[in-house]
């Protein structure tokens, strides 16, 4: 359960950043695009999870039961975080840092790697952390997705906390409090 959680989180994490790198670097988006991403925000993860069993029923795309689509859900439901974290950084970029590299010699590829992207490290951080804190916790769509083989830490205590008796719910706190200590020195060891 938790090395699933981990590989869900990571994956979420890396791939919302990308995504969210590219619509923030996208400096002339409109405003479609940019209510677009906030969508997620608005409508509730359970009524993602639901859309999906519904949409993704029949043949050729019945993907109900594929355990890549619980991280593709995570990263739409991560993405307008992401976005929203990023955007303030690169507008935030000094226009005089990338002129004086391409006045330098430096072409854009070089002048984003290594100008911009040490500026940004601390906001991309931000980003894949909150990404992998939604991944972790994320409940609603997760619900309708989660299979045996890809239960996650929110399904496995809803799971066990639903079993009548103390020793279940007991297991189920002792679940959340490791899930805890460990994100919180993953957290430490990466600030």
């Amino acid at each position: 359960v938790m090395v699933t959680s981990v590989v869900f989180a990571l994956a979420c994490a890396s791939v919302t950043v990308v995504f969210a790198l590219v619509l923030a670097f996208a400096r002339n988006t409109s405003g479609f695009i940019s209510s677009l991403t906030a969508v997620p925000l608005v409508v509730s993860a359970v009524t993602l999870g639901l859309g999906l069993i519904i949409t993704f029923d029949t043949p050729p795309f019945d993907w109900r039961g594929e355990t890549w689509l619980i991280p593709v859900v995570h990263v739409v439901i991560a993405l307008p975080l992401a976005v929203r974290t990023l955007t303030g950084a690169v507008t935030a970029l000094p226009v005089h840092l990338r002129e004086s590299a391409a006045s330098l010699g430096a072409g854009p590829w070089r002048t984003w790697w290594r100008v911009e992207m040490p500026v940004l490290r601390p906001a991309v951080a931000r980003a894949a952390g909150m990404s992998a804190a939604v991944s972790v916790g994320e409940f609603g769509a997760t619900s309708f997705l989660s299979r045996s083989d890809s239960t996650t830490i929110p399904i496995a205590v809803s799971q066990l906390m639903g079993h009548p008796g103390a020793v279940m719910p007991q297991a189920a706190f002792a679940l959340a409090a490791l899930c805890v200590v460990v994100f919180t020195a993953v957290f430490a060891a990466t600030v």
